[in-house]
């Protein structure tokens, strides 16, 4: 249930979005199709309703580029589908639509269906699924003869298989009640759907209630502080069935079927592969470390096999495609993998020609009839829809999915580039306050880990950049460098490179050194305030924060959307089967305390040096883990407070639950960095206890 206040705070932010301009971002299902007719530039500032409820099509954050393409195209390859997602503050929801674009046509988007629940990923951690609170890409898929279109849709708990004409006029599920459906496909003939479940998963489910009655064993199934009960183990055996769609009757598919079967994933996939007139290409990792870089491949008609032996074709590829007769791939290199480059490589020649980059995102891309068709964004330019001319790199805008912010004008933004003390490349973009001035030295927040694409939150979306920026704050929205584990290319197993990354906490000191070499780095550009320096994070992020804290004096302000890692949290709240890893990889058991161990880490155990004053917003499935940190910081009157937001999990979903997180770190550093107070009525309580814990701390203490 959404708290008043929460609901309250979400009227005020739509009821501000749309005082600020007439054009501004509306709060309602009815708007997830992007406005066709002109939107005037009035050089308005941007809103949280702007950012929140921004419409995207497929994974808008994910680094490593590996989920499936949101487009699904069509036989004769002239047009697409896909889902278009966009938040509703006012609704508290996230309103979905499937879409038909003809690509040869400059008609208008048209809605197929629309309506159903967020479809989130599973993952599995130490044999149990969690869902960590990522959207899945739902990619339609095609019927063989162009007429139809199936897709997963979820309703009151359940994802089903769906079919949809293309008129729109006949969208009904398919497959029984009850059952969640993870992948899907057409039978050859198209009179059916191939799909995919895990029944077991239900009668697991079933299992632990009934067990319920007379009280759960607390064994390797719990991870307390997600919930006080057994989480579903990850191992339930996938179940291939073949739903027949005009009788809608469901029987097991046979060997052939499964094998057979074009099943769309549902999940991302490892490596990147792709098939034309049977000759394939793939890549291989060609050394024994997890982390080596696969290598393009071809298997021609034959049964010739032949690797690229040129070295762009090894490392970042993330996306193939033939074209007569040539491979072509999408790599991302660079500094830092900053780049996406097109190259082009026909089997048997010595090296690949490299046809032009961009530092420009470009994300699902599919090979159609008219050209490739990508999402792309930058650092100021929001998603669009885009074909591209895989030969020549030219881009033609098809669907500009937020046209609203063409009144907006943005702040500046400037990309840093830097290493850190191991010679690790990591790069940021600068962000400066609109009314910026040359010289002028303001307060700068960091933003982590990821500065992919359009400046947003971070990683997690909590820490909204660009409105930093409005109230006159610089923030440095840095991109990681590359995991330590990179360094050690002659450990084979992830066993040896975990303890690695984690001797003398190898990787928290590379991560470290990354953010501050990034923060002077502004300091010498003579924008950012030593003396006011704000950090922020969620997941790596946050255990970033952590580590900044305990060992740097840099930071006048801190917000952490997950905490913490602590001696009693590793081995309590992470449950049986998260303990037992952590010890596997170093970490000392609760009968063994070692507080040596700990030193660099933990907060809760150098609470008395730490006076930097820290916001904690979790997750209700989170927040146990930053009690400890929470209780020895508030014990010694430290500036500390922390939120707990209801039915979240590790990102955080709720429109609403967003915009107050949003909210609150924005009036948190402003009042630590700036010295500002909202004078807003509704604010008076929260800035009494801030005012409190900044009289509490002593000149002693402070830094």
């Amino acid at each position: 249930m959404v708290s008043r206040p929460l609901l309250r705070l979400a009227r005020l932010l739509v009821l501000s979005a749309a005082l600020a301009s007439a054009t501004a971002a509306r709060a309602a299902c009815g708007s997830v199709l992007p406005p066709t007719s002109p939107i005037p530039a009035t050089g308005r500032g941007v809103t949280a309703a702007d950012l929140i409820q921004m419409r995207d099509v497929g994974d808008t954050e994910g680094a490593s580029f590996a989920d499936p393409s949101p487009f699904g195209v069509a036989p004769g390859g002239t047009r697409i589908a896909f889902y278009i997602t966009q938040p509703s503050v006012a609704e508290n929801a996230i309103c979905r639509a499937l879409v038909l674009l003809d690509l040869r046509k400059k008609a208008p988007l048209r809605i197929l269906d629309q309506g159903g629940e967020n479809i989130l990923i599973d993952d599995p951690k130490f044999g149990l699924l969690i869902k960590p609170g990522a959207p899945a890409v739902v990619t339609p898929v095609w019927s063989p003869d162009g007429r139809s279109i199936a897709y997963l849709r979820r309703d009151h708990g359940t994802t089903r298989a769906w079919v949809v004409d293309l008129d729109g006029a006949h969208a009904r599920s398919v497959s029984p009640a009850g059952l969640d459906i993870d992948q899907l496909g057409w039978t050859g003939d198209g009179n059916g759907l191939i799909v995919t479940a895990r029944p077991g998963l239900a009668q697991s489910r079933d299992a632990i209630e009934t067990e319920g009655r007379s009280g759960w064993l607390f064994d390797s199934r719990f991870w307390p502080n997600i919930a006080a009960r057994p989480m579903v183990p990850a191992d339930a055996t996938t179940a291939y069935s073949v739903i027949a769609i005009a009788s809608g009757t469901m029987r097991p598919a046979t060997k052939e079927e499964a094998a057979g079967g074009q099943v769309q994933p549902a999940a991302g996939l490892p490596e990147p592969v792709a098939e034309q007139a049977g000759q394939r290409a793939f890549t291989v990792r060609e050394a024994p470390s997890p982390l080596s870089p696969g290598r393009l491949h071809a298997a021609l008609a034959g049964g010739v096999e032949t690797a690229c032996p040129d070295p762009a074709c090894t490392g970042g590829i993330v996306g193939l495609w033939w074209r007569r007769g040539a491979i072509y791939f999408l790599r991302r290199e660079g500094w830092d993998l900053e780049m996406m480059a097109m190259y082009r490589w026909p089997p048997g020649q010595h090296s690949a020609t490299r046809l032009w980059g961009t530092t420009d995102v470009l994300r699902g891309c599919v090979q159609s009839a008219t050209g490739l068709i990508c999402t792309r964004e930058n650092s100021t330019t929001p998603p669009s829809l885009v074909r591209l001319n895989s030969k020549s790199g030219r881009s033609e805008s098809l669907v500009r999915l937020n046209p609203e912010f063409d009144a907006i004008k943005l702040p500046e933004v400037r990309r840093l580039r830097w290493k850190n003390d191991r010679g690790l490349a990591a790069w940021g973009d600068l962000v400066l306050p609109p009314d910026y001035r040359p010289g002028q030295r303001v307060p700068l927040v960091v933003t982590q880990y990821h500065s992919l694409g359009f400046l947003r939150g971070g990683t997690g979306d909590e820490y909204p950049i660009f409105l930093f920026a409005e109230r006159g704050m610089a923030v440095l929205s840095v991109e990681r460098p590359p995991d330590i584990m990179h360094l050690a290319p002659q450990l084979s197993s992830w066993t040896d490179l975990i303890a690695f990354r984690q001797k003398d906490w190898a990787e928290r000191r590379s991560m470290l050194s990354a953010l501050l070499k990034g923060v002077d780095l502004a300091i010498e550009q003579g924008v950012a305030d030593p003396a006011r320096l704000g950090l922020t994070g969620l997941s790596d992020g946050a255990t970033s924060v952590s580590f900044a804290l305990v060992n740097s004096h840099r930071f006048a302000a801190a917000a952490s959307s997950t905490c913490c890692i602590d001696p009693n949290t590793v081995t309590t709240y992470g449950g049986i089967g998260w303990s037992d890893f952590m010890q596997q990889t170093g970490y000392p058991p609760a009968t063994r305390p070692d507080p040596s161990f700990w030193a660099p880490m933990s907060i809760a155990q150098n609470a008395r040096t730490i006076t930097t004053p820290l916001l904690l917003q979790s997750a209700d499935s989170e927040y146990l883990l930053a009690l400890e940190t929470f209780e020895a910081l508030r014990e010694l009157k430290r500036p500390v407070e922390l939120y707990v937001f209801p039915n979240e999990l590790h990102n955080k979903i709720e429109p609403v639950h967003r915009a107050a997180a949003f909210e609150r770190s924005l009036d948190w550093f402003d009042f630590w960095l700036r010295g500002h107070a909202d004078p807003a009525p509704a604010k008076a309580a929260q800035y009494r206890r801030w005012d409190k814990m900044r009289d509490a701390q002593t000149p002693s203490a402070a830094r």
